[in-house]
């Protein structure tokens, strides 16, 4: 967690990170460690009023407090003169009290946000800090800092003069063009923005207290009442984000069965979810069953006979057992939805682990001589490229099969021909092995956007098919050649890999993903 400090000297606030971890036994409830030093202090204020909060939060989620060491990171102004700053104030309450919670519960905090305010009150009041103008700033200024929490104007324990107050609104309305800005009056609220909801509902399943708590700090840390899993695990399914729903309903069966409990309506919403979604979405994203069998059977001891039908409604839905396969695309919205998932399993990242990054060991590690046998160096570079990609090769085949790839990339140039005297020039050996790795990237993108389009597309119906289609060139218009656009969408519709060649083929497409001209 982050902290924003207004060090003596300076006119710049500076940003330092705040770190808690569980120690091992000793004497007192925390120990300081580190360069930089809390002064006697903040360090009498966190034993006497942050730790009993926290432990009182924790108390009611039903957890033990254990000890924490607590230091915080020397910030780049002071670690370049290898000294520390000494910490005091009120500023690094809130952080500190988030960070902690965050150690003991498992449940890691967003990177991306900076916090301060004053731990005003054993009910969580969020109280006013001094220098807000210039932990705005820095805010603003660090390049990271996405979402920036602070104390509300009307905050307890204190208020801003007006002139305080007019360089802090200025200070916001400036920094509100950089980061979200976050005004909070509770410790509860603070705690919606420092963490996302999906770690905080999975800690809490993981460690037990989910709905044990409904009030205050601990209600939202134990994401209180079965609506707030339910819109989570639909809006994860609809999002395509089946990893993060398979775990999350996963924990879910655990924590029931943990407590010889059946969760009623689990298996009417994850069927009715299911069964809501294009099969597009359920094709490229959904590997069933969701959750391992034994463990949802887990349940059955549990569920009593108002609850039968559900439950076997929740091993079908499991399963992926009786999802409909009707018309997608109902709208335009439905069939951006479904090219957005299509383009989600091409992202750039995808691209770049299974095919260029292969490529590109392949091309750093191969031993290129400018002498030798013009013919071993083509075979070999080759079989090298396809061992990096994890294929398979063929003995009859490889060598004319490399001799191919070569034909391929020399294509626009005089084709095999000219590639060979190309590669018998001075310098022309790597020209050769390079377009050779450009032309085998350009393959297997190509292979792989045909495949993925062929397996979410195939089996919908026409007018699916045309839907999508339509949403594609009114997507990529501008990087389509104008043979395709002087086209009617009803002409791809069935014949998908021409307009994917077309697409993997265009300059703004090749820049963007493939890294070779």
């Amino acid at each position: 967690m982050h902290a924003v400090l207004v060090t003596p000297g300076r006119s710049e606030a500076i940003i330092a990170p705040i770190l808690v971890q569980v120690a091992a036994e000793g004497r007192g409830r925390v120990r300081f460690q580190g360069i930089s030093a809390f002064d006697d202090g903040l360090r009498a204020h966190i034993r006497r009023d942050i730790v009993p909060y926290v432990d009182q939060v924790l108390g009611e989620l039903g957890i033990s407090m254990p000890r924490l060491a607590i230091s915080i990171a020397n910030p780049d102004v002071t670690s370049m003169a290898d000294a520390g700053i000494c910490v005091s104030g009120f500023s690094a309450d809130v952080p500190l009290t988030l960070a902690m919670l965050s150690a003991v519960l498992g449940v890691p905090l967003r990177q991306d946000v900076l916090a301060t305010g004053h731990l005003a009150s054993c009910a969580g009041d969020i109280g006013m800090v001094g220098s807000l103008d210039q932990k705005a700033n820095a805010a603003a200024k660090s390049g990271v800092v996405r979402e920036f929490i602070y104390p509300a104007l009307d905050s307890a324990g204190g208020s801003l003069s007006s002139e305080s107050r007019e360089r802090f609104r200025l200070a916001l309305r400036d920094a509100g063009r950089c980061v979200r800005l976050r005004s909070v009056t509770t410790l509860a609220q603070a705690i919606g923005y420092a963490f996302k909801p999906y770690n905080l509902l999975c800690g809490a399943l993981r460690r037990g207290y989910w709905g044990r708590s409904t009030d205050g700090a601990s209600g939202v840390l134990s994401c209180a009442g079965e609506g707030v899993f339910k819109e989570m695990l639909k809006r994860l399914l609809l999002r395509g984000e089946f990893e993060k729903a398979r775990q999350l309903l996963a924990l879910w069966v655990e924590h029931h069965a943990c407590r010889g409990h059946y969760p009623p309506g689990t298996g009417k919403l994850l069927g009715d979810t299911l069964a809501s979604m294009p099969s597009a979405i359920l094709r490229l994203k959904a590997h069933f069953p969701l959750v391992p069998e034994e463990s949802i059977l887990r349940l059955a001891s549990y569920a009593t006979a108002e609850h039968v039908e559900d439950f076997h409604g929740l091993i079908r839905a499991n399963g992926g057992e009786s999802l409909r396969c009707g018309s997608d695309a109902k709208t335009d919205a439905d069939a951006e939805a479904i090219l957005d998932l299509v383009l989600s399993e091409l992202d750039e990242r995808t691209l770049q682990i299974e095919i260029h990054a292969p490529l590109d060991r392949a091309l750093n590690a191969y031993p290129l001589q400018e002498d030798g046998d013009l013919h071993s160096h083509i075979v070999a570079f080759y079989v090298a490229m396809v061992v990096e990609l994890g294929g398979t090769l063929s003995e009859r085949t490889h060598a004319t099969d490399a001799y191919a790839l070569v034909g391929e990339a020399y294509r626009d140039l005089g084709g095999l021909k000219a590639a060979i005297a190309d590669g018998r020039m001075p310098g022309g050996r790597r020209r050769l092995i390079e377009r050779m790795y450009a032309a085998m990237a350009k393959q297997r993108v190509e292979n792989r956007v045909q495949f993925v389009f062929q397996q979410a597309l195939d089996p919908l119906d026409y007018q699916t098919k045309l839907a999508v289609t339509q949403a594609f060139i009114r997507r990529f218009s501008d990087a389509l050649p104008e043979s395709v656009l002087s086209q009617p969408a009803e002409r791809f519709a069935q014949h998908w890999e021409e307009l994917v060649r077309h697409w993997v083929a265009s300059q703004a497409y090749v820049r963007k993903h493939l890294y070779f001209c």
